[in-house]
């Protein structure tokens, strides 16, 4: 998907930024990129390029040593919804486990540092990081697919789940597309987090202004010290 594309809506990151809960980008960064206010860019990791390299291994050795091996899947084009054109998704696979049986949709994630594989709980449940957890939700409600196995790869394979939540998908939607609307189509921005990545794009929005700029000397110092005294 091109950057241009990208700014005319949201995934399922972008949605997790936006709500605040993605510990790599902030609600503001998220507004100026999709405003177009500054360029979509990430220097890639060895770990997000690691990431990305493993992902088909991981859903292959799960898939061959489940249940489901054998079944057809497919890693889906970007999906968009018919109610909300703004809101988008790429689900990494969609398995098809045969007639009369529902699909299931699959999220690969890596975690190669102790921090990160910290932030995961209890294996087998929906105890994902806030993140992911969003973005899988918000996948469920673009795709109509109950059932999602979200697979962590950390050294080896661990599967969690997660099931349709109705009510946790509305409220999802709801505060997407309200920052949708306020903060990309309209005008306000969103609230500060103090994230660094927030810093960084401030920064770039309101760069400080350093040429022409000298240190006051001794007699302009001796009236910007009058002057606060007056003010005082």
């Amino acid at each position: 998907m091109s950057t241009h594309e990208r700014c005319t809506g949201m995934g399922g990151t972008d949605v997790a930024a936006a709500l605040g809960v993605n510990p790599y980008r902030d609600p503001t960064t998220c507004a100026a990129i999709k405003r177009r206010l500054i360029p979509d860019h990430v220097e890639e990791s060895d770990a997000m390029a690691a990431g990305k390299y493993m992902e088909q291994w991981v859903f292959h050795r799960w898939l061959d040593r489940s249940p489901l091996a054998g079944s057809d899947y497919r890693k889906p084009d970007v999906m968009v919804s018919e109610r909300e054109p703004w809101a988008f998704g790429s689900p990494d696979f969609i398995v098809m486990p045969g007639e009369g049986k529902a699909a299931i949709g699959v999220e690969v994630k890596c975690a190669f540092s102790i921090r990160a594989q910290m932030r995961w709980n209890e294996v087998g449940t929906d105890s994902l990081p806030k993140e992911y957890l969003v973005q899988v939700a918000w996948y469920a409600w673009l795709t109509q697919i109950d059932e999602w196995v979200i697979l962590l790869f950390d050294g080896e394979v661990k599967e969690y789940r997660y099931t349709r939540d109705p009510e946790l998908e509305t409220e999802i939607v709801a505060q997407a597309r309200a920052f949708w609307t306020r903060y990309v189509l309209g005008d306000e921005t969103p609230p500060k987090t103090g994230m660094a990545s927030e810093l960084a794009t401030l920064t770039k929005l309101y760069p400080v202004v350093t040429q022409n700029v000298r240190t006051p000397d001794a007699d302009e110092e001796m009236l910007m010290i009058e002057g606060r005294k007056i003010q005082a």
